[in-house]
């Protein structure tokens, strides 16, 4: 009995997280990401993003460089309509991949390019 109480009410908090995630567009996609960390949560380890004013951005990761060769990448953002699009000098073999986001709290969820994950925001 105490677990099926406490099964529905953990799936009630996530689809209340869900219910209030706000996707995220143009102005409003800028300023959330433009000076802050995106830390991106990946199957080997978090990989923090910098996202700078000036439109430039860096990761850097040695748990990632062990499956991708290196450890820091550069590259440039902007946002087109409702989506932040991104191009890499290593990632991705350097092809720009636009992304819809989603926030709740600091909380982000995104999907594009063929694939969707979540990420946390920071100052």
């Amino acid at each position: 009995m105490c677990r099926s109480i406490l099964t529905a009410l953990v799936i009630l908090f996530a689809l209340s997280n869900y219910a209030n995630a706000a996707t995220l567009r143009g102005g409003n996609l800028k300023s959330t990401l433009q000076g802050r960390v995106l830390n991106l949560a990946t199957q080997v380890g978090t990989l923090p993003i910098r996202y700078r004013a000036n439109g430039t951005m860096s990761g850097n990761s040695a748990k990632i460089a062990k499956y991708v060769g290196f450890s820091n990448d550069r590259g440039r953002w902007w946002v087109s309509g409702s989506k932040l699009c991104q191009k890499w000098q290593k990632l991705f073999d350097r092809k720009t991949i636009c992304y819809r986001l989603s926030k709740s709290g600091n909380n982000i969820s995104w999907s594009g390019g063929g694939r969707s994950g979540s990420a946390r925001l920071s100052n």
